[in-house]
């Protein structure tokens, strides 16, 4: 097997990066991709503007989280790494205190008031994505989105905005 100079392989980078602030990019970021849903579910793509109404209540607890905190501190930027609604949740709580019993409970009213109960949305951003191996059937299942379920998402990203204050 011939081995590849590296030094000889044309590298090109696509956009630019700046600096920027961990509060203010994840708020724009969540405002930019809000928007984006708005106009696929415009568009009867419900399945892509679900996914992306999931990025944007990440976001938005990403973004109060750094509100509250230097993002700069190792502790913090370590675990922002996740991408997952439930994991920005289990952040924020952390965050916001260490006692668990307050921790228990304001998990509790996220469960029941904001997320409602639902059991898929743990993995929902996964599966909107991607067709999942359902070992119990050995076949692959794809998640359907309609204009409904999509709304009660958005209902949801409403109640969320309104615990965060944004």
């Amino acid at each position: 097997m011939q081995k590849i100079d590296k030094t000889k392989v044309a590298t090109k980078n696509i956009g630019k990066t700046t600096i920027v602030t961990a509060h203010n990019a994840y708020f724009d970021l969540a405002q930019e991709d809000e928007k984006v849903a708005k106009l696929l579910a415009g568009n009867a793509c419900y399945r892509q503007a679900s996914y992306h109404i999931l990025q944007v209540m990440e976001k938005y607890i990403r973004a109060r989280i750094f509100s509250m905190v230097n993002p700069k501190i190792q502790w913090f930027s370590e675990n922002n790494r996740s991408h997952s609604l439930y994991d920005a949740v289990a952040f924020l709580l952390e965050v916001l205190t260490h006692d668990e019993i307050i921790r228990t409970q304001v998990q509790h009213q996220f469960d029941n008031y904001i997320f409602k109960n639902i059991t898929n949305l743990k993995y929902l951003h996964n599966n909107l994505r991607y067709p999942s191996f359902d070992k119990r059937i050995n076949e692959y299942r794809l998640v359907e989105i309609s204009k409904n379920n999509f709304n009660e998402l958005l209902d949801l990203f409403t109640l969320l905005k309104g615990f965060l204050k944004i």
